[in-house]
C-alpha cells in the first residue's frame, strides 16, 4: 500500500491509549492499544498518571504500529484534563480528568459537553503544586509534545478552558488569577492543520480533536432521527435534529453536517459504571436473566452530568429480592445505561429513527442488546470500535493536503452489525424504565436547570465553521471596534462585548490601533504561509517536486514558493538551480536544499514581530516636542515640517506625521498620551484606514461639484431638476441606471444590456431624456465610489 494512503490516529481514552493506520476508505490496516490504569485516590477524585497514559501510551502506541509507514499522524483526547510539565514536557502533577472535584466550580455552567470553569479550577489545583512548572497542558499537548516536540491543542479543546480561552487566545488575566500565565499555555490551531513533524520518522503532526468530535464525525449520524451513542468509558449521547432547540439539563451542539444540530450529552452511566458492577459481582451471562425478574439500577456511582449535573448523586440497586442471581444484576446494570439513552433522547424531543452505536463499549454484546431493548430502536453498530482514533487519522490527512473538509469524514462510516429490540424484554422493560425514573427523581437535588447551548452559535453551520467562528470572532470584533470609534478605551469597549479589560486591550495593540481589514467585505491579499502550508513545501522539497508543482499543490504563485525556500532553506545556492536548463540529474549543494518546515516557521516570525521600538519612545527631547505642539492644535503634517525649520542641523529632530498619528493611536508605537487625539482636528478617536496610492481615485476632468448646483434645485419646487445613479448587480456583471426628478419623485430606468461603461451610459441618458425634452432642465449624475 503507498505511503500517500496511510495515516495514523491516536486516541487518549480514560483507560487505555488506542492507535489505528487508516487508508484513504476508511479502512484499518493497523491497530494497537496500551491500556493504562484510572487512579481514584479519594471518592470525589479521578486522575490519571499523566506520563504514563499521556506521555509514555501515545509514544508506545505509535511504536507497536511502527510497520506503517504513515504520511501524517494525529491526537484526540478526552477533555477536560491538566497536569503540570518540566522543560522536556514529562509531566510534575497528576493529569486531573473530568468530573474530578478539584475541578468543583462554585456556581457550575455547562458549556458544549464540559462544565465552564471547570479546567480554570485544575489550573488554579495544579499551579499550587507546581508553581515553577514550565507548562500547563491538557492530555492532547502532552502527547504531541511527547511525539513530534509540539505542545499543540486544536480549537475546541482549547474552548472547554473557558474562561481562560476566550476564543482567540489565552487569557492573561484568567491565568494570572490562577496562579499561571498565558505563555505556559500551550499553542492552539484548528483541527486537521499540521503543526510539526513526528520525531521518530518523517511523518506529519498534525492537530486533533476532542474525543467525541473525531467520533462524530466518522460515525454517520447524520440524518434527522439517527442517534449516536458513544459507548466508552463516558457514555455520550447526540440526536440528530434539523435545528436548534434549548432543554433544560441538555446540551444542544452543531453538528459536523451543514444544516444539523444534535441535541443530547454526557452520561456516568458508560463503562465506567459497567466496569464497577462487572469488578462487584461474580461473572455470569445477563442474557440468562428472565425478562420478568431483574433488578433496577440507579447507575450514578460518581454523580451525573446530563441531565442533572448533580456530582453528589449515588448508585443504588432497586427491588432486589432472592430470586435475583449474578446474571440479573448484570442485566440490571446493561439496562440501566440503556434507560439513560432512551432518557435523553426523549427530554430532547427528537423522533428517533435509529441508533448509530460506537465506542470500545460495541464490543460488549449484552449492552448493545439492552440498548436496543430499552429503546425499542435499532443498533447500527459501527465496524471500527475505535472511531476516536480513525476520526483523528482523518483529520491527519487534511493536515498534508488529502481532505479539505471534517464533512467529507461521513464516507468512512460502516456498520458492522444491526442489534434489533427483542420483543420478549420490551414489554417488562417498559415498567422497569418507569421505576428507573421515579428512582432518579427520588434522588433528585433541588438546583435551578438552564438549557445547556453553545454560546449561541449558528447551529446551522459545519464543526469546522465553529472552530474558525470561534478563533476570528468577527462580530464580536466589529461590535469592539464601533465602541472604540465611538470614544471608549480598548479595555472598556472589551467589557462592552462580553471579553476582559486585558483581552480588549490586546486586541487594540495586536490591531495596531486601527480597525482591521479582515472585518470588512470584499476581496482580500492571500494571507501570510501557514505552518501547514510550509509543510507541504518541507516535503515537496524532501521528495524532490519541482516549484511549479509544489505551488499547484498550496493554489500559491510559483514566485511565493520559490521566495520562502531562499529565505529559509539552509544553504547558499538558489533552490530553482536544479531545474534549470541544462542542469545535471544530480546536483552538488544547490540540488538538495535543507528546508526545515519548523525551522521557516520560527524565522518567518521572527521578522515579523511587532511592535518594533518608536521613534518618540527613544528620543525624549523629541516627544516633549511633538506633544507640546499638538496641544497648541498644530497638525502632525505642521509638525514634521516646523521641526525642520527649527533644527535644521539636527537630524534626529525629523519626524514624520504618520510616526505621530501612530504614537497617539497605537500605543506600543511610542508614548504620546492617547487623550491627544482630542488635539486634531477631527478628533476621531479611531484611526480611519486610508487607501493606498494605487487604489486612489484621481477627479473627473472638468468635473462641476455638487455644492455648485442652482438653489432652486434644493426646493424642490420647480420641476425639471433631475437625479441620475447606477444600480450594478453582483460582482459588476450587470446594471441598471435610474433617473429621478426631485420634485415629483417620478423615476425612469436605464436599459443597459451590453455595457454600463460611461459612454454606454451616455447615450441610454440622452435617449431617454428625449422623451422628455420640455422636463429636462438640470441633471446631476453621481461620480461613484
Amino acid at each position: 500500500m503507498s505511503r500517500e494512503e496511510v495515516t495514523i490516529g491516536i486516541d487518549i481514552g480514560t483507560t487505555a491509549v488506542k492507535a489505528v493506520a487508516a487508508d484513504e476508505h476508511g479502512n484499518v490496516v493497523a491497530r494497537a492499544r496500551v491500556p493504562h490504569d484510572v487512579k481514584v485516590p479519594e471518592p470525589d477524585q479521578f486522575e490519571h498518571d499523566a506520563g504514563q497514559a499521556w506521555r509514555d501510551g501515545p509514544v508506545s502506541a505509535l511504536q507497536r504500529l511502527s510497520g506503517v509507514d504513515a504520511r501524517a499522524v494525529a491526537v484526540s483526547a478526552m477533555v477536560p484534563s491538566l497536569t503540570a510539565v518540566d522543560d522536556d514536557g514529562v509531566p510534575l502533577t497528576p493529569g486531573l480528568l473530568y468530573g474530578d472535584g478539584r475541578g468543583r466550580v462554585a456556581q457550575p455552567t455547562a458549556g458544549m459537553g464540559f462544565m465552564i470553569g471547570e479546567t480554570a479550577e485544575f489550573l488554579r489545583w495544579t499551579a499550587r503544586r507546581a508553581p515553577d512548572a514550565a507548562g500547563y497542558w491538557p492530555a492532547a499537548a502532552v502527547a504531541n509534545y511527547a511525539l513530534g516536540g509540539e505542545a499543540v491543542i486544536d480549537f475546541a479543546t482549547a474552548f472547554t478552558a473557558l474562561p481562560l480561552f476566550d476564543g482567540t487566545g489565552w487569557d492573561d488575566a484568567q491565568c494570572a488569577d490562577c496562579g499561571a500565565s498565558a505563555d505556559r499555555m500551550p499553542r492552539v490551531q484548528p483541527p486537521g492543520s499540521a503543526v510539526g513533524m513526528v520525531r521518530s520518522g518523517d511523518a506529519v503532526l498534525a492537530a486533533g480533536a476532542i474525543d467525541a468530535t473525531c467520533e462524530q464525525m466518522v460515525a454517520g449520524a447524520d440524518q434527522d432521527g439517527d442517534v449516536l451513542v458513544l459507548c466508552g468509558t463516558t457514555l455520550i449521547v447526540w440526536a440528530t435534529i434539523p435545528e436548534a432547540r434549548d432543554v433544560p439539563g441538555l446540551w444542544t451542539i452543531p453538528h459536523t453536517a451543514a444544516g444539523k444540530c444534535q441535541i443530547g450529552g454526557a452520561s456516568n452511566a458508560g463503562g465506567l459504571f459497567l466496569n464497577w458492577v462487572d469488578q462487584l459481582v461474580a461473572q455470569a451471562d445477563p442474557t440468562n436473566a428472565d425478562p420478568r425478574r431483574v433488578p433496577v439500577w440507579s447507575p450514578y456511582v460518581r454523580g451525573e452530568r446530563t441531565p442533572y449535573h448533580d456530582s453528589d448523586r449515588r448508585a443504588a440497586l432497586d427491588g432486589l429480592h432472592l430470586v435475583h442471581d449474578a446474571a440479573a444484576v448484570r442485566r440490571g446494570a446493561y439496562e440501566a445505561s440503556g434507560f439513560v439513552v432512551r432518557q435523553l433522547i426523549e427530554l430532547g424531543g427528537a423522533t428517533a429513527s435509529r441508533i448509530v452505536a460506537t465506542g470500545g463499549g460495541t464490543r460488549v454484546g449484552p449492552w448493545m442488546a439492552a440498548i436496543a431493548d430499552a429503546t425499542g430502536l435499532p443498533v447500527h453498530v459501527a465496524a471500527v470500535p475505535e472511531g476516536a482514533a480513525l476520526g483523528a487519522a482523518f483529520l491527519a490527512r487534511m493536515a498534508v493536503g488529502l481532505e479539505s473538509s471534517i464533512a467529507d469524514a461521513a464516507r468512512w462510516s460502516s456498520t458492522e452489525r444491526i442489534v434489533e429490540p427483542d420483543p420478549a424484554w420490551r414489554t417488562a422493560m417498559d415498567d422497569r424504565y418507569g421505576r428507573f425514573l421515579d428512582l432518579s427523581r427520588a434522588s433528585r437535588r433541588s438546583c435551578p436547570q438552564k438549557p445547556r447551548r453553545f454560546l449561541g452559535v449558528i447551529a446551522t453551520a459545519t464543526l469546522l465553521e465553529v472552530v474558525v467562528y470561534l478563533k476570528a470572532y468577527p462580530w464580536i470584533m466589529r461590535q469592539f471596534w464601533d465602541r472604540v470609534r465611538d470614544g471608549m478605551s480598548a479595555g472598556e469597549a472589551g467589557l462592552a462585548v462580553g471579553v476582559s479589560v486585558h483581552s480588549g486591550r490586546r486586541w487594540f495593540a495586536d490591531a495596531g490601533g486601527v480597525r482591521p481589514k479582515f472585518l470588512d467585505e470584499g476581496p482580500r491579499k492571500r494571507p501570510r504561509l501557514t505552518l501547514g502550508e510550509r509543510v507541504v513545501i518541507d516535503v515537496g522539497v524532501r521528495m524532490g517536486r519541482s516549484i511549479r508543482k509544489i505551488a499547484e499543490e498550496l493554489g500559491r504563485a510559483p514566485s511565493t514558493v520559490m521566495r520562502e525556500i531562499e529565505r529559509n532553506a539552509f544553504c547558499y545556492g538558489r533552490y530553482r538551480q536544479r531545474y534549470r536548463f541544462g542542469a545535471p540529474k544530480k546536483g552538488g549543494r544547490d540540488a538538495k536544499p535543507r528546508y526545515r518546515a519548523a525551522g521557516a516557521q520560527a524565522r518567518a516570525q521572527q521578522r515579523a514581530r511587532r511592535p518594533k521600538p518608536g521613534k518618540l519612545a527613544v528620543n525624549a527631547r523629541l516627544h516633549d516636542e511633538v506633544q507640546t505642539r499638538l496641544l497648541e492644535k498644530y497638525s502632525p503634517q505642521q509638525i514634521a515640517r516646523r521641526l525642520q525649520l527649527d533644527f535644521p542641523d539636527d537630524a534626529e529632530m525629523r519626524v514624520s506625521p504618520e510616526t505621530i498619528y501612530q504614537s497617539i493611536y497605537v500605543q506600543g508605537r511610542g508614548s504620546l498620551r492617547r487623550e491627544l487625539h482630542q488635539c486634531l482636528r477631527t478628533g476621531r478617536a479611531l484611526r480611519k484606514p486610508q487607501r493606498r496610492a494605487d487604489q486612489r481615485r484621481g477627479r473627473i476632468p472638468d468635473m462641476v461639484n455638487i455644492s455648485e448646483r442652482p438653489p432652486e434645485v434644493e426646493d424642490r419646487a420647480v420641476p425639471g431638476h433631475w437625479e441620475g445613479d447606477l444600480i450594478l448587480g453582483a460582482g459588476g456583471k450587470s446594471a441598471i441606471g435610474t433617473l429621478v426628478e426631485r420634485a415629483t419623485r417620478f423615476v425612469m430606468l436605464l436599459h443597459l444590456p451590453d455595457d454600463h461603461g460611461a459612454l454606454a451610459v451616455q447615450e441610454a441618458i440622452v435617449a431617454k431624456m428625449a422623451q422628455l425634452y420640455d422636463l429636462a432642465s438640470h441633471l446631476d449624475v453621481g461620480s461613484g465610489s
